[in-house]
């Protein structure tokens, strides 16, 4: 057991290791034959790991469905029934001695309860223990012998999922009582087909225990009364995809060491609710006392998801698995189809003292994003090298002034806390601001610093396109594409410079940069090697008005974004690859038809893992320079 920061670590070494390549009905027979406390799935040869309980394993949505509806095969990896992704897997752990690591518990879009467990891994990297994060205020004495096994759960379901367990109330002894500083942790539910026009019930509750699709920590309820028995603690529910029937808002009663009695709220999804991913908050409040809030995510309509292949061969990409989650996550959503500008905030991240009280707020820029935006990537375009300092710190001041005061007051709060920088990550359906640029400056002017992008460590996803991305690299090679242009005018020698670097430093495989090839490279499913990045060096053009038409110069033609966006690319579905494009102008976005156009959005759409490319013209030395320094803090400093 290890404590830091008001924080625990509850250690078992009571668990069981199934390998997830071995056939499925040999596994199903091991787990329900299995006494232990916990089962520990390995995935690509102890890459990936996830702890559960035995009866959370079996119910596992994806394992369910394949063996209610008929079509699991005995004989199949235990893996092609359970769905696991990297982003499920449990947080690894060299000595149990140490700290306790950042909890992850949160991770936008994870579902698997696994992620909120952590593995102790031993020098042989081999799992010694599984552990579970406990909050201070829960840590009770336990009547368990130093140096004794853990007791094995009873079948009466003591051990099922969080969830489960806090709906089937336990018997306790009075060394589990929840004594006057009880400790509830916040799950969202939604009932109901997830589509526009379906009505559905979002089901609020308090368990004992923290599960991993609901963000948000333990609920502050305060100090009660010694013979307390019950608590009503009233939630209020924001969604923009929601029609509540009567109210967003209902009760969830607290009941002393027994379940909770959740809240539901009826509601229907909007008819112009768009598909994707969706965030449903929920706050609570005793009296007038705030108390907490959580959120979930969801999607509306569906939505694929596949696995990206697992392990890592000679010369595999391999980066690290313990990757610092963001300290904040910014959703930024559309409301008004017929006025673009009016935008709706959600900050998510965890709650201390000093954040403002509510952390969504709506915000109307009273002008057309994707115009504003347009014109300044022109603008920026006609810079000469050096320029663009002051260029960017302007409009960076007045990106600031347009967000939301409560995200200038929460990253004031935030930069206040840590005095270090943040990992902040934006998740947005409306692409064309580039918030990245924003330059915080207090009220009093008292503290300036510079764009979000030079200061922190910043990303954006685009929000319709969410369950795709991946915030990690997968197995695989580079493969590079610097065309060899034929006029002198157009030649880019840094570009090939660049290229050559990565075949000599990081192994990477050079692509012909012809249509033919290129095209093949992108239609191949699978690819006889895998591909992590593909890279691009060249000349590239962002056409604002039909971003579609935005296009790269190849030896023989051009290759424009609508090619990309076909059923035909299935690279990123194959390997989930990061596209990385090291050419002028092809980073930006544009308004096609009323939705998000260009070359990210042709990736993403096609479900490539992610897209990096610059947002203006840019100097040829520069590009190369950012190129490797890029790479050279992927591949070898992590």
């Amino acid at each position: 057991m290890s404590g830091s920061a008001g924080i625990r670590i509850d250690w078992s070494e009571d668990f069981i290791v199934i390998d997830s390549t071995m056939p499925l009905g040999a596994a199903l027979r091991r787990i329900e034959s299995a006494t232990s406390s916990w089962i520990v799935v390995s995935r690509a040869e102890g890459l990936y790991r996830y702890a559960f309980h035995r009866q959370e394993l079996l119910q596992w949505p994806p394992l369910r469905r394949a063996l209610d509806g008929g079509t699991a095969d005995n004989d199949a990896p235990f893996e092609s029934a359970l769905g696991l992704q990297e982003e499920h897997q449990s947080t690894q752990v060299d000595t149990r001695a140490a700290a306790p690591p950042i909890d992850r518990s949160w991770r936008p879009a994870a579902q698997a309860p696994s992620i909120g467990r952590y593995i102790e891994v031993g020098p042989d990297r081999r799992p010694q223990a599984v552990g579970t994060l406990i909050p201070a205020a829960a840590a009770r004495p336990r009547a368990r012998l130093r140096g004794a096994r853990p007791r094995t759960p009873p079948a009466s379901g003591a051990a099922p999922s969080e969830q489960a367990a806090a709906r089937a109330p336990q018997a306790v002894t009075s060394l589990e009582d929840e004594g006057t500083t009880p400790v509830r942790h916040p799950s969202i539910d939604i009932e109901g087909t997830r589509v526009p026009g379906a009505e559905v019930t979002i089901i609020v509750d308090l368990l004992r225990q923290a599960v991993a699709h609901t963000q948000g920590g333990p609920i502050d309820v305060g100090t009660l009364a010694a013979d307390w028995s019950s608590l009503d603690l009233a939630v209020h529910l924001q969604c923009p995809a929601f029609a509540f029937k009567e109210s967003a808002q209902s009760t969830v009663t607290i009941r002393r060491n027994a379940a909770s009695k959740p809240a539901q709220v009826a509601a229907r999804i909007r008819a112009d609710a768009p598909a994707g991913p969706m965030a449903v908050m929920a706050v609570f409040f005793s009296g007038t006392r705030f108390c907490g809030s959580a959120v979930r995510m969801f999607d509306i309509g569906e939505t694929a998801d596949v696995a990206t292949p697992g392990g890592a061969g000679s010369g595999a990409v391999a980066v690290e698995r313990d990757a610092t989650p963001p300290d904040v996550t910014v959703y930024i959503s559309k409301i008004d189809k017929d006025r673009p500008g009016r935008l709706r905030w959600l900050v998510v991240t965890d709650r201390f003292d000093g954040l403002p009280p509510s952390l969504e707020e709506d915000v109307d820029l009273g002008r057309d994003p994707a115009a504003e935006a347009t014109a300044l990537f022109k603008d920026f375009a006609m810079l000469e090298r050096g320029q663009h300092t002051q260029r960017i710190e302007g409009f960076g001041s007045r990106l600031w002034l347009l967000a939301p005061a409560m995200f200038r007051a929460a990253y004031w709060a935030l930069w206040d806390r840590y005095r270090r920088p943040l990992a902040i990550q934006f998740v947005s359906d409306e692409p064309h601001m580039p918030w990245e640029l924003m330059s915080p400056a207090r009220a009093d002017e008292s503290e300036i610093h510079p764009p979000l992008a030079l200061k922190h460590a910043v990303a954006r996803w685009i929000k319709r396109w969410d369950g795709y991305m991946r915030n990690r690299l997968p197995a695989g090679h580079i493969f590079t594409i610097a065309p060899k242009y034929a006029s002198a005018s157009r030649a880019l020698k840094r570009a090939q410079t660049e290229s050559e670097k990565l075949v000599t430093e990081f192994a990477a495989r050079r692509e012909d940069g012809k249509r033919a090839a290129v095209l093949k490279l992108l239609e191949t499913a699978p690819p006889p090697e895998p591909v992590a990045i593909l890279h691009f060096a060249g000349h590239g053009k962002f056409a604002p008005e039909a971003a579609t038409h935005s296009n790269i110069k190849l030896e023989d033609g051009e290759l424009a974004a609508s090619e990309i966006d076909r059923p035909q690319v299935r690279l990123g579905r194959a390997c989930r690859t990061l596209v990385f494009f090291n050419a002028c102008e092809v980073g930006a976005a544009g308004a096609v038809f009323g939705e998000v156009g260009g070359w990210a959005d042709a990736f993403l759409g096609r479900q490539f893992g992610g897209f990096i490319a610059p947002l203006w013209s840019v100097d040829d030395e520069d590009a190369g320079i950012v190129a490797t320094e890029l790479l050279e803090r992927i591949f070898k400093q992590q």
